[in-house]
């Protein structure tokens, strides 16, 4: 079994557990700082789903939201709380190109082994439009790590920068470090960027 398989594995069998934890978050800051750069009606992809938490927000706030995520159960229990149909897709398969006037992905990278980060990056990136707004979360750290049998690559400002700066066609704009927005994890801290695509 690959590390996606182990990541996808965990997801479908703790998939209600992610989603009782998770879907509470307050992500207002994040929010706010992302729309900004998007037009209402705007089309947004929410790569990684997860629980459906943002793509809900952004539905109810008039964005046309295409939800992703890998793990089929827990497509299956966005699609309850989003209303519509979650595809099932992981980061590797990745199909579009220059769609998405938006690219949300909200801590569900960190699962990509740093090596193949750059490669990963660069089929996230060719889903925006030129001019298209990519926004990023990692936990905040240098680690490779194991956890649960899922690989967690955590990243700092200046190693961001640098993967980001090998897409030619991606910019950054703005990064700044969060705390976690799950009180039971509360000693996290995260990374957040906002990316353009040139």
């Amino acid at each position: 079994m690959n590390d996606t398989e182990k990541t996808l594995r965990y997801y479908d069998t703790h998939a209600d557990e992610y989603v009782a934890e998770s879907l509470g978050a307050d992500m207002s800051e994040q929010y706010g700082k992302y729309l900004q750069w998007l037009s209402k009606g705007s089309k947004i992809l929410d790569l990684g789903c997860g629980s459906g938490r943002d793509s809900k927000f952004f539905i109810e706030r008039g964005f046309d939201v295409t939800p992703i995520d890998g793990s089929g159960e827990m497509c299956l229990r966005a699609e309850k709380i989003i209303g519509k149909k979650v595809r099932q897709l992981t980061f590797d398969k990745l199909d579009y190109d220059g769609v998405f006037d938006g690219v949300w992905v909200c801590a569900s990278l960190l699962h990509v082994k740093k090596d193949e980060m750059n490669e990963t990056l660069k089929r996230v990136s060719r889903s925006l439009k030129t001019d298209g707004v990519l926004y990023l979360s990692f936990r905040y750290g240098d680690d490779e790590r194991t956890s649960s049998g899922m690989i967690y690559s955590d990243y700092t400002e200046d190693t961001l920068d640098t993967i980001i700066n090998n897409d030619a066609h991606l910019r950054m704009i703005e990064w700044w470090i969060s705390e976690e927005a799950r009180p039971e994890k509360a000693d996290d801290l995260w990374i957040n960027v906002i990316c353009c695509r040139l």
